[in-house]
């Protein structure tokens, strides 16, 4: 057993994460078993994620809503709560974005290791729990795999039609996409003849991926317009198109696809219909008897 000290870790290592995402990296990488001893007690989340073992963490340093009120073991028997639910990677979200240490960490780490939690932390999750609620968000293993799914994603149709977010999933569902169609049909546009896509806060879903249960699943409020712009790049740099028809209601994603059209990697950029719509559909509420679906 390795004993990896608090009081042992310089302070500038510490905040600077020079160390101790390099210790997390080997200790899930390797059968050796390591405790972590005396950290602030905000770590606990985070090592109950990567099921590392932990005991004496002490009080934060400065006064962290919930966090300082609460007794290791009070946070233990919610972070474990929170596993049985599913729902352990949205409390250590919650719990990092007030200490800018563990945000950064948790930023390394999720780009820097292959790590997937525990079965238990996924076979009971209910079909709307991937909540991108803040920056960390976009790190969730399964939001960087489907990034890989969409950079196999290659087509040879000449024109893209980039059309908008929807909450009724899959997208080709949706009343939204339903009604621009309507008006695409009328200038001698047709579905086949097209790629389409869908610009949203996971980036850019192409058709063929509308049905993967990450983008079925997803529940997004907090859009990262730079991440889209560096996946949109990706995605038509790769794809060629001879024209693109922006169907997008919220003006970021289209700022996004202008910048694209300006640097050369979108060739012929018009505006198409559009129906103005909520650009972030929230799907995680109680329905009431008397909600009506409105999209």
């Amino acid at each position: 057993m390795i004993e990896v000290r608090f009081n042992v870790i310089r302070g500038d290592w510490y905040r600077a994460n020079q160390l101790l995402p390099r210790i997390v990296r080997k200790a899930l990488s390797t059968s050796d078993s390591s405790v972590f001893k005396g950290f602030p007690r905000q770590w606990i989340p985070l090592f109950e994620y990567y099921g590392l073992a932990w005991v004496d963490c002490r009080q934060p340093q400065d006064y962290i809503p919930l966090v300082s009120e609460m007794s290791d073991r009070q946070l233990a028997i919610y972070c474990n709560k929170a596993r049985d639910h599913g729902t352990l990677r949205t409390l250590v979200e919650s719990i990092v974005v007030l200490d800018p240490v563990m945000a950064d960490f948790l930023y390394i780490l999720d780009h820097t290791t292959a790590f997937i939690p525990s079965s238990q932390e996924t076979e009971n999750v209910s079909p709307r729990t991937i909540r991108l609620t803040n920056w960390q968000s976009y790190g969730r293993p399964e939001v960087r795999a489907l990034d890989k799914e969409i950079d196999k994603i290659e087509t040879k149709k000449s024109v893209a039609i980039v059309l908008p977010c929807s909450l009724r999933r899959p997208y080709n569902a949706s009343r939204t996409h339903k009604r621009i169609w309507g008006a695409l049909s009328r200038k001698g546009f047709k579905p086949e003849n097209v790629h389409q896509i869908v610009m949203t806060s996971l980036g850019v879903l192409p058709e063929e991926l509308w049905t993967h249960p990450t983008v079925l699943r997803y529940d997004a409020g907090v859009p990262d317009i730079y991440r889209n712009l560096r996946l949109a790049r990706r995605f038509f740099q790769r794809n060629r198109y001879q024209h693109v028809l922006d169907c997008l209601g919220f003006a970021p994603y289209s700022d996004v696809l202008t910048l694209l059209r300006l640097e050369g990697t979108i060739k012929d950029l018009t505006k198409g219909p559009v129906k103005h719509s909520r650009q972030f559909h929230l799907r995680s509420w109680i329905k009431l008897p008397y909600d009506t679906e409105n999209n």
